[in-house]
């Protein structure tokens, strides 16, 4: 879907306006010119992160082609339909530089709450123009709304350098990161309404190239609604909480093996039974365990929870094998897969679970057989009670044709789960230690509880994790002899198994051959989860990375 709207007005035509990017904010009277919000924008971020937990995306396409074009109007790649106006939403992309800016300055940008040509709409717009010159500006119908640098290590000149983009609009307010750093909060209550989402290049007329392509990819937008999010102040231990949305008296399911909570609609939901087995469901991967059962009247929804020393990926996929080979009941079909014919897994939003949503064919029970199975959609997660002791395995059930319809009440359902009164439950005084494959130096970690992970492969080197801030940590990598271009993430797994695409982005290696960024997740959470690599950005193989550590 295109579109198209014309330049605005004020664009790069004068040497002067190009002397105030350079050099400074630019801050006439009324400008909203924004410093020092990095930890507020940190936080609208992660409510809108963790507003996403088990939302579908919306529809929109995974990459781009953002051509330049040499007139008066640019073209707009639209992320949603004219029909389905969003208000607020959560939008991940990585943009590729399409020059060095030191010869051409280049620019990129998302509209939205877009209500079409001479009518209300916003612009975020990126803009290098070289000599380490890297700034945001903000634009709705009537001219610029604010403005402000960008740190130019994360924002290089060079072609080809990639940058990764996190936005979040959430009521009044936008925020957004780039290379995972929150740059910037701003107040955008003068464009209330909902609208359509773009994202186009060469806004300005200084920094179109005709023909010239910013090549997009990894697009990830989620819907957030049109109302703002309930965050309630921060709690004890500094966290932030988001109303569940339970109307009228809320119903309370207790765990009695394990002490989680689960606050729920009794409106939407009911609460079948809380069942205390304490029978071992070893094909799962869980002993001792405690099953919860709701239900609304089309879908059900089932908690397993017990004792277990898995990861929360190691957990779903006991449960897909058990599908898959034991089950006779259902007929494994496969893992759903988005329009881009990647499967729908991945680590939860808030970094703590994991989720699959696989397709079966339900036969019925043994004694009751169906002439034509029923297709089914089932989600799965697993989340830990308390980490590396206990589980909750989570089965949401759904015919085909109604899932999409019922997402919305899971996802409501289970935000009402709380584990911080949680325990590991009954019979786990001896605890199991668990040998991988091949023996492997753990790394001791430092008295200030800074990580040190030595790297090998076919370059050697050092990562450095230490806290950064009460939820983050600074990740340092330093390659021996490693070629500036190489990607370094965090993988979950191990270096013999890691998992795929990448949980955590670091960057890439620069000319001395070290590449450092913060991440959304503290120290502690990475050990024995995760593997620090090395990878070819070229062919982005993260099966076989050049360089691995695991975080031990």
């Amino acid at each position: 879907m295109h579109g198209t709207r014309k330049r605005i007005w004020f664009a790069w035509c004068a040497p002067f306006l190009a002397l105030l990017l350079a050099f400074g904010p630019i801050s006439p009277a009324g400008l909203n010119s924004v410093s020092a919000q990095d930890a507020d924008a940190e936080e609208l971020i992660a409510v809108a992160q963790g507003m996403v937990e088990d939302l579908e995306p919306v529809d929109a396409p995974r990459t781009l082609d953002l051509e330049q074009q040499e007139d008066s109007s640019i073209t707009l790649n639209f992320l949603n339909p004219a029909d389905a106006p969003i208000i607020d939403f959560h939008l991940t992309f990585r943009a590729v530089a399409p020059r060095d800016s030191n010869d051409h300055p280049f620019d990129f940008g998302i509209y939205f709450r877009d209500q079409g040509t001479d009518n209300p709409y916003l612009n975020l717009v990126f803009i290098s123009d070289g000599d380490d010159n890297a700034r945001w500006n903000l634009f709705n119908e009537e001219g610029r709304l604010a403005a402000g640098d960008i740190d130019p290590e994360l924002f290089p000149a060079e072609e080809g350098s990639r940058y990764n983009v996190e936005i979040a609009v959430i009521g009044d307010e936008l925020a957004f990161a780039i290379g995972g750093e929150a740059i910037a909060l701003v107040d955008i209550s003068s464009n209330p309404g909902g609208g359509r989402i773009a994202l186009s290049s060469g806004i300005f007329t200084e920094t179109q190239v005709d023909g010239d392509i910013v090549p997009v990819s990894r697009i990830s937008l989620y819907d957030l609604g049109g109302e703002e999010a309930v965050i309630d102040e921060e709690d004890e231990e500094g966290g932030t909480g988001v109303d569940n949305g339970t109307s009228g008296d809320a119903g309370v399911a207790e765990s009695e093996l394990y002490g989680f909570t689960v606050t729920f609609d009794p409106d939407v939901w009911e609460l079948r039974d809380v069942t205390q087995t304490g029978q071992d469901y070893n094909s799962l991967g869980l002993s001792d365990v405690e099953i919860i059962d709701f239900v609304d009247g089309r879908t059900q929804v089932l908690m397993f929870a017990g004792q277990s020393t898995d990861t929360p990926q190691e957990c779903v996929e006991h449960d897909i094998a058990y599908f898959d080979e034991v089950s006779t009941r259902y007929d494994f079909v496969g893992i759903a897969e988005d329009e881009d014919d990647e499967p729908i897994s991945g680590r939860t939003s808030n970094g703590d679970g994991y989720y699959a949503v696989v397709l079966l064919d339900d036969n019925g029970p043994a004694d009751n057989e169906f002439d034509e199975p029923a297709e089914i959609t089932v989600y799965i997660e697993c989340r830990p009670i308390v980490e590396g002791e206990s589980m909750i395995l989570i089965e949401h059930y759904a015919r085909d044709a109604e899932y999409n319809d019922a997402i919305e009440g899971r996802i409501a359902l289970l935000a009402g789960i709380d584990v911080s009164g949680g325990g590991s439950g009954a019979g786990n005084d001896d605890e199991e230690v668990i040998e991988d494959e091949e023996p492997i130096d753990e790394e001791e970690p430092a008295d200030d509880g800074t990580i040190v992970v030595s790297l090998t492969g076919d370059f050697e080197g050092e990562a450095t994790i230490e806290a950064s801030g009460s939820s983050r940590s600074r990740v340092t990598v330093v390659i021996e002899g490693g070629e500036p271009g190489l990607l370094v993430v965090l993988q979950e797994g191990t270096c013999r198994r890691p998992a795929g695409e990448p949980a955590y982005e670091i960057g890439e290696l620069d000319e001395q051959g070290e590449v450092s960024a913060r991440i959304r997740v503290t120290p502690d959470s990475l050990i024995g989860e995760y593997a620090v690599t090395v990878i070819d950005p070229d062919s982005e193989d993260y099966e076989e990375p050049l360089a691995c550590g695991n975080i031990r």
